[in-house]
């Protein structure tokens, strides 16, 4: 009889997890579009919670505001566009370019979801918590791979050996939020603006870390 009962639990509990995972993530493809189109304040859990087909108490067992909401939508967006943008940088590059490759990615993000955009300069300052906790861990991620691709830098004898890593790679993304922040205030986000303005940035910030011979 127990091994009878425990045959029958599991692909119930697996199904239990399967369903959670999918309602979850039909939550956040609903509240970005709802962002997108209503805006932040115009957008309620109840709403969302309406057109996603459940009562308005089941979402706060996923959120616990709209807060956390937002924050949820924005994570996973950037967690997305930043693993193919990792995984798809070009091996056979300079630093400046395979930089310039992932900074343009996260701009082609902004670029395709604008309101969400302002949302995140706008809000990211005010996430506290497990979430503000998530997008530090999500940073320093993309910060260690900034690392290493200087680290490879080095092997190739792009970049002087006396560079320390952490502080290049901090000032290069520290050029990369100041672009950000500027494209997104303007009236349009363009990608290829972003680029383009990033550019002699990223340019000037290497002139001093590269051999001259580079």
């Amino acid at each position: 009889w127990l091994i009878m009962k425990s045959k029958h639990n599991k692909p119930t509990g697996n199904l239990r997890k399967k369903q959670k995972a999918e309602t979850y993530a039909l939550i956040l493809n609903v509240a970005g579009n709802m962002f997108e189109s209503m805006g932040y304040e115009k957008t309620t859990m109840r709403k969302v919670a309406t057109k996603v087909g459940i009562s308005p108490g089941a979402i706060f067992k996923h959120f616990e505001n709209k807060s956390a909401l937002l924050a949820a939508k924005l994570y996973d967006d950037i967690e997305i566009t930043q693993e193919k943008a990792i995984n798809t940088i070009p091996q056979k590059s300079t630093v400046q370019n395979q930089f310039l490759y992932i900074a343009e990615s996260f701009f082609h993000y902004y670029e395709f979801r604008p309101v969400l955009s302002k949302m995140l300069v706008k809000h990211s300052l005010f996430i506290r918590g497990k979430w503000a906790e998530k997008f530090e861990d999500q940073i320093m991620r993309l910060g260690e791979k900034l690392v290493e691709l200087i680290q490879e830098g080095k092997k190739r004898n792009e970049i002087r050996n006396d560079v320390d890593n952490m502080v290049l790679a901090t000032t290069l993304w520290a050029n990369y939020i100041f672009v950000l922040i500027l494209i997104v205030n303007a009236p349009e986000i363009s990608a290829a603006v972003g680029v383009e303005m990033l550019k002699p940035l990223v340019s000037q910030t290497l002139s001093g870390s590269t051999n001259k011979k580079s």
